[in-house]
């Protein structure tokens, strides 16, 4: 009965198609699910970007407002208008809270843009070092160490005291020395990648330097540059604080962390909420930082989970 037989036509036969199992990025964010310490983590450091961003929605107070008569008073104080101080009042009667809040935005805005900035440099530096080697490495590598001889409080502080305290010199303050660690992570990654079958082929297909570079080495090192940006985010953070507390920092009175530590210390013995709530916040927020960077490194790289675990 050959010819009862139905003939099936190729668009009528379906394959079936094999599971696709879970993307990197589902992986990823189940494992953040099961870590309360990187959950921890992200939520301080949401609750410290949405300060930054939006901090007239948050701050129940002019940040620099000043009236004498407020001067000292404790968290909860209320005054004769019905306004809360949650937090207290510092020696010139300005809101705690609200000037936390707004010291966010100099905070992030100093520790992403030097990330930023340095990575760039670094990375940039890096990849020209470990791609072509000879003399140019040489050079950069004892531009360096050259750098590395000196201490970085004490270059920083000197570049500051050049050019003058404000936002910007920060920034470069701090960028000018932290470059150095992406150039030495990404040189170490590109002498090795660049020995890649990939790499070789692209090189007898004849692609260009630049390509070579942006297309096939960039993609495959960048993950280590993302790894440092998020592990050293905090740090820039606690630099910042630091140059605001010796007084060369961002000057006043744009609201600050570290300046607010340095008005508190004065004050120790009989209005220590002035430097106890700045304080207590700059210390879950570069906590913060370093778990959620803990995570991000080993969604990156999961070689290293077995390391943290």
């Amino acid at each position: 009965m050959a010819h009862e037989k139905a003939l099936v036509s190729p668009r009528e036969f379906v394959e079936e198609e094999e599971p696709r199992g879970p993307s990197e990025l589902q992986l990823a964010l189940r494992d953040l699910m099961h870590r309360p310490m990187a959950l921890f983590g992200l939520i301080c450091v949401t609750i410290v970007v949405i300060w930054a961003l939006f901090p007239w929605l948050f701050a129940p107070l002019d940040p620099l407002a000043q009236e004498m008569d407020r001067f000292l008073k404790p968290p909860g104080f209320v005054d004769p208008e019905g306004r809360v101080y949650f937090l207290g009042t510092d020696q010139q009667g300005r809101d705690i809270l609200s000037r936390i809040i707004w010291g966010a935005r100099i905070s992030l805005i100093v520790g992403f843009v030097a990330v930023i900035v340095s990575g760039c440099i670094g990375v940039t530096l890096g990849l020209i070092s470990g791609y072509f080697g000879g003399v140019i490495d040489a050079v950069i590598s004892r531009i360096i160490d050259s750098m590395l001889s000196i201490p970085f409080i004490l270059l920083a502080i000197s570049i500051v005291a050049i050019l003058g305290p404000s936002l910007r010199n920060v920034i470069i303050a701090i960028s000018v020395r932290t470059w150095i660690v992406y150039a030495r992570v990404i040189r170490g990654a590109v002498i090795s990648a660049k020995e890649n079958e990939y790499v070789v082929g692209a090189k007898a297909a004849g692609c260009g330097t630049p390509r070579i570079l942006l297309v096939y080495l960039l993609p495959n090192v960048i993950s280590s540059a993302i790894v440092i940006a998020t592990l050293y985010l905090g740090r820039m953070i606690i630099i910042e604080a630091t140059f605001s507390f010796l007084g060369v920092g961002v000057p006043p009175p744009t609201p600050t962390w570290g300046g607010m530590l340095a008005d508190g210390r004065e004050y120790l013995d009989t209005a220590w909420w002035i430097a106890l709530f700045p304080g207590l916040v700059l210390m879950l927020t570069v906590l913060g930082v370093n778990l959620l960077g803990d995570w991000i490194r080993d969604a990156l790289d999961p070689k290293l989970k077995h390391l943290t675990n």
